[in-house]
């Protein structure tokens, strides 16, 4: 706890010096290998990777995510935080095809742990925009059409606004046009609805139906 008020403090090198002399103090007292010391080390990765020191971070995590499952833990909320922190280290590096990977995993893991087996909206809305870059369209509007259908019937306006243009865009770059026009006008819709002015998404979505179907003129 003292190390992460150092580090919110923006003290990152006395944090991470005491999270380091907690794992060493939890190794030396036999606790290494147990849920304890992989809390200390995850709190340790998150410090290093405030530092930029994204190598040693990818390190650690990497570590945390072997010993959790071999702890039975793989399925933890825990493990699936260790998870998406290294996934987004490695998206950012430019390791695409390993951070889809394991966003993917967080994607299952979030699911198992909730009762209603589904995942909190921002894990599959954040899968489904890395899927786009990579290519990988129906996937990507396979979930970000997933996330828009469970806010509706939870009636969460914002995360259905944010997953139907992603809808919207999806469709458009696959060809589906009257899709990509029916969730332009349900972000339309909901964009009234909570007198939201136009955004550059807006605009953008517009254009490019406009464009896939010909229409320059609307």
């Amino acid at each position: 706890i003292t190390a992460l008020l150092f580090q919110a403090d923006k003290q990152n090198d006395s944090a991470s010096a005491l999270a380091r002399w907690t794992l060493a103090l939890l190794d030396s007292a036999g606790r290494r290998g147990t849920l304890e010391y992989y809390v200390a080390q995850t709190e340790l990765a998150d410090i290093l990777r405030s530092q930029g020191r994204v190598r040693e971070a990818i390190a650690l995590d990497d570590s945390s995510r072997v010993g959790l499952a071999a702890l039975g833990l793989d399925g933890s909320l825990l493990a699936a935080g260790v998870n998406n922190n290294l996934a987004q280290v490695l998206l950012e590096r430019g390791e695409r095809a390993r951070g889809i990977a394991i966003l993917r995993e967080v994607l299952e893991q979030t699911r198992r742990a909730d009762s209603t087996g589904e995942a909190h909206p921002v894990v599959p809305f954040n899968y489904a925009s890395q899927l786009v870059p990579a290519g990988q369209l129906d996937s990507a509007l396979y979930w970000y059409s997933a996330v828009g259908r469970n806010a509706q019937s939870g009636h969460n306006l914002d995360v259905e606004w944010r997953a139907l243009i992603g809808v919207a865009r999806v469709s458009g770059k696959v060809g589906d046009t009257p899709r990509a026009r029916a969730a332009f006008q349900r972000v339309l819709a909901i964009a009234r609805r909570q007198n939201r002015p136009a955004t550059r998404d807006s605009l953008y979505l517009a254009a490019s139906i406009a464009l896939a179907t010909g229409d320059t003129a609307s």
